[in-house]
């Protein structure tokens, strides 16, 4: 479904919002529910505090491991110190970014997850910071936090204007790396962007992760475009996706989601 650009921001948050929880079995074609049934995908319940716990412990344990920014923030303090103040972060996070909007994946039993936010949003209001300041104060300073939120603003700024998919992250356990899994939970959600002409963004923070994301039709934004962040990110690039770059045709998804040898069933 084309939105023109005359749409007001609410009948965009309106039409995108009912994107946000996308039901595997309605909104996806069977073909593509049954090759997704194996790999155990399914939304986060975050009002179950044993699942949201256990996805905070992920986050912790993989999202962070290649996050130089993050790094950044909290590398004052003992180990635990650090530990506590990413989940801190993470939780942040959490509670003003996917919550909200209902678009935390996981996959294999939560030992994959990604999270999705709509177009509509991807502004953190003058309100929010305010909001969340005294708290990330008491995490990692002051200065940290409006590093922190100059740095989010750059990234938000970056987005495009049409109504798109963010790709906050995207992260696998170690252990089960290699068995397709990130793919499973990027397909469904690249599947019903191009089935509503929409593009999907990201950022990336490792140069080696541009080749997996160009698989699906993901390509760096003009080198103009990119976001100016000094020596806070040593590397954050953003990408883009239009529109059917890559068609998510049953060939096509066969080809990303093919297991090797040691993949499991997860369902």
């Amino acid at each position: 479904m084309q939105i023109p650009a005359c749409r007001s921001r609410a009948s965009e948050r309106e039409v995108l919002l009912s994107r946000t929880s996308i039901d595997l079995s309605r909104d996806l074609p069977d073909w593509l529910s049954a090759r997704l049934v194996s790999f155990g995908i399914s939304l986060i319940d975050f009002e179950s505090p044993i699942e949201s716990l256990a996805a905070l412990s992920f986050m912790d344990r993989v999202f962070g491991l290649n996050d130089a920014f993050l790094d950044y923030l909290v590398k004052q303090g003992t180990p635990q110190e650090r530990e506590r103040a990413r989940e801190c972060l993470y939780r942040l996070d959490l509670d003003y970014f996917i919550i909200p909007f209902g678009t935390a994946w996981k996959a294999a039993n939560g030992q994959a997850a990604a999270w999705w936010t709509p177009s509509w949003a991807k502004k953190l209001s003058i309100f929010q910071q305010l909001v969340m300041t005294p708290k990330g104060i008491k995490v990692i300073g002051l200065g940290r936090v409006f590093e922190g939120f100059s740095v989010l603003n750059k990234m938000e700024a970056a987005r495009p204007s049409e109504p798109h998919w963010y790709l906050n992250n995207l992260a696998v356990d170690p252990e089960l790396q290699g068995r397709r899994l990130g793919s499973a939970l990027l397909v469904p959600v690249l599947w019903v962007a191009d089935q509503d002409e929409h593009s999907c963004f990201l950022f990336i923070a490792n140069p080696a992760n541009e080749a997996y994301y160009a698989r699906f039709g993901f390509a760096f934004l003009p080198e103009e475009e990119q976001p100016e962040f000094g020596e806070k990110v040593p590397f954050y690039k953003a990408m883009i996706r239009k529109p059917g770059s890559v068609p998510m045709t049953p060939e096509k998804v066969d080809a990303l989601l093919h297991c090797n040898l040691q993949c499991l069933d997860y369902s």
